[in-house]
């Protein structure tokens, strides 16, 4: 076994490094000044305060004077900025560079998630694909949690896996500690919980005992991994939140604006009110209400909307123009990743098949486009947002092109030799 992925490791290395060496190019040559809004400074200045000892504090509120906690997003990403803040690299582009190495790892991840698919030619041609895919080359390259998401997702699905191979309370745990860890990333991570570990756990063993175990494990594993942080949060607001971002979500995504005309099934940050309290979590609790309201006085106007939302992350509804929510990520980059996304899209559709054929437990690679539209559907739709999926579509498109390669050499493959006849003989 060991001897066998020694050339895949060799190879797989080869990939990985070929993929630094293009997001380095990405990022000083093509990408070098391109920058975002919004969140992308938001990481970047909480990097440079938590830095200086100052904490989860609010950036918008510090530039205005005043420090206040925040917990807009969740902490992993601001950390790892900070703890480069940390060595002296406070600049934009400084605070980028993470995004090379985390690239890499997200590119060996995947290697390892396609060859547990179906083999080593699937996890290194996945391996390619997520190398050279623009869309994460430029997600790579942005000041965003993206960067992290990527490949602790990669390490969620292959816990997933684990469950299936190996079921017990040991791949539970690690399983829920994975997709903790992506939730403290980006929380709608949350979701593969119930979207993943339980399924799959269910379907992995046939012994209850060893089901409920393992559900029980990997949701107390994964409350463990968020429990500091949500702590933290009661301490500071006086509720338990994972992410306040949410409910200016629900609020600036639920509004005349965003029920109609061009924005439809969008978010519009003019929708949102003015701050009216201090405490983070109280502004959200307002937030959140405004947002759902106007979702109960329209609900008759929502099917339609929830539709745009979808056509919007899946870069299926006005695709020229959601490149204008880049959030940082070089323009043609993004274009040419649009292009990749349509080019991949019917061969995970295929992929999906062929797992689903060969009664494999398609759930695992299907959570992250679960997990996506769940998400679109109770906010917006933005590309960005699907970033998780990204992971999944690079691996089923490299099991379809591995099955129609070989379906391809059967077909034009050399005919057998006739049997030789006893005449002949």
């Amino acid at each position: 076994m060991r001897e066998r992925f020694k050339p895949f490791a060799a190879r797989l290395t080869v990939i990985v490094i070929a993929g630094v060496a293009l997001r380095v190019l990405y990022l000083f040559v093509f990408a070098r000044d391109t920058q975002g809004y919004g969140d992308w400074h938001y990481f970047h200045l909480q990097g440079i305060l938590i830095s200086q000892g100052h904490g989860f504090a609010d950036p918008w509120a510090w530039l205005q004077g005043r420090q206040a906690p925040s917990a807009t997003h969740p902490p992993l990403y601001s950390l790892l900025i900070g703890a480069v803040s940390k060595l002296g690299v406070t600049s934009y582009i400084g605070h980028r560079v993470p995004g090379i190495f985390l690239g890499g790892a997200t590119i060996a991840l995947v290697g390892l998630l396609g060859r547990r698919v179906n083999g080593a030619a699937v996890g290194l041609l996945a391996a390619g694909l997520a190398a050279v895919y623009p869309t994460l080359i430029a997600a790579d390259g942005a000041l965003l949690s993206e960067t992290l998401y990527g490949p602790l997702i990669a390490l969620s699905l292959i816990a997933g896996y684990r469950i299936y191979d190996r079921p017990g309370w040991l791949s539970a745990a690690l399983a829920g500690a994975a997709v903790g860890l992506a939730a403290l990333t980006r929380s709608e991570a949350i979701l593969l919980v119930p979207l993943m570990i339980i399924p799959v756990a269910l379907r992995a063993s046939s012994d209850w005992r060893t089901r409920i175990i393992s559900i029980l494990v990997g949701g107390v594993a994964c409350a463990l991994v968020i429990s500091p942080w949500v702590i933290r949060n009661v301490e500071v607001f006086g509720q338990p939140v994972l992410s306040t971002n949410e409910a200016a979500v629900i609020a600036g995504s639920n509004c005349q604006r965003a029920y109609h005309g061009n924005d439809i099934g969008s978010w519009v940050f003019g929708c949102i009110p003015p701050i009216s309290s201090d405490n983070e979590a109280v502004q959200a609790d307002i937030w959140r209400k405004q947002g759902l309201g106007y979702v109960r006085d329209h609900f008759s106007e929502l099917p339609v909307v929830i539709i745009a939302r979808l056509g919007r992350v899946w870069d299926l509804y006005q695709p020229r123009r959601m490149v204008l929510w880049a959030e940082g990520r070089q323009v043609r980059f993004v274009q040419a990743g649009i292009a990749m996304w349509w080019l991949m899209l019917p061969l995970a559709g295929f992929g999906f098949v062929l797992l689903w054929r060969r009664k494999q437990p398609v759930v695992i690679l299907l959570s992250p486009w679960l997990t996506v539209a769940i998400t679109a559907v109770l906010g917006y739709g933005a590309p960005r947002l699907r970033h998780s999926v990204e992971i999944s579509v690079v691996v089923l498109a490299a099991l379809a092109l591995v099955e129609l390669r070989t379906r391809w050499r059967a077909r034009t493959g050399p005919a057998a030799a006739p049997p030789v006849t006893a005449e002949e003989a």
